[in-house]
């Protein structure tokens, strides 16, 4: 498992490499989004143009057209990358460069899919950032315990039920702070934890 770790990750900083010598940026200053992947499920409408950002968590390939799953910090939404809409030469650098984990910037219009599935249309791309480590093997996410509590930003990343108990637990704690700043009351803060104290303390 090593050895097959180290070899994709040569393959990245190989592809890492034939992104600069064709002129783009792996790792570019600034980003636009017009849209959160969410705002663009929760309105969404055919032929609305967005601007969106995210993590490319899933890519399938059907000759001229690629179907990529991209997730941002609100939700994930279906891409669909056609030769024709992109162009052959950034079509070519998505198909062979890109990779999942990567972070991509999308252009494009909002349509349905014959499967009804609403998706974005791309229109232009940006890669934002290369990612040079591969994710964690989609349908089994991380099974060891150690490396779950070790590296939490993967177990975050690919686990959508434990990203929503933490959404949970960040507003509990949220509802709590309002709570006792109206009455009066300040945080301190101590290693793993937190006391309320009043005027009094």
């Amino acid at each position: 498992m090593t050895n097959i770790k180290q070899s994709e990750r040569e393959d990245r900083i190989k592809k890492l490499s034939e992104l600069q010598k064709a002129g783009i940026n792996p790792y570019p200053a600034s980003s636009e989004r017009t849209h959160t992947i969410k705002e663009v499920l929760d309105k969404f409408k055919k032929n609305t143009k967005v601007i969106i950002a995210g993590r490319l968590m899933t890519m399938r390939s059907h000759g001229n057209l690629i179907f990529a799953n991209l997730q941002d910090e609100s939700g994930k939404i279906q891409i669909a990358i056609s030769k024709k809409e992109i162009g052959e030469k950034d079509f070519k650098i998505i198909s062979k460069l890109i990779d999942m984990g990567d972070f991509v910037q999308i252009e494009g219009e909002c349509f349905i899919t014959h499967k009804g599935e609403n998706s974005v249309n791309a229109k232009k791309w940006k890669l934002l950032s290369k990612a040079i480590e591969s994710l964690p093997e989609k349908w089994h996410g991380i099974k060891d315990e150690e490396k779950r509590f070790r590296k939490r930003y993967l177990d975050l990343l690919m686990n959508e039920d434990l990203r929503e108990v933490f959404r949970k637990k960040e507003k509990f704690w949220e509802v709590i702070r309002s709570f006792m700043k109206e009455k009066g009351l300040d945080t301190l803060e101590i290693p793993d934890l937190e006391w309320w104290v009043g005027e009094d303390a």
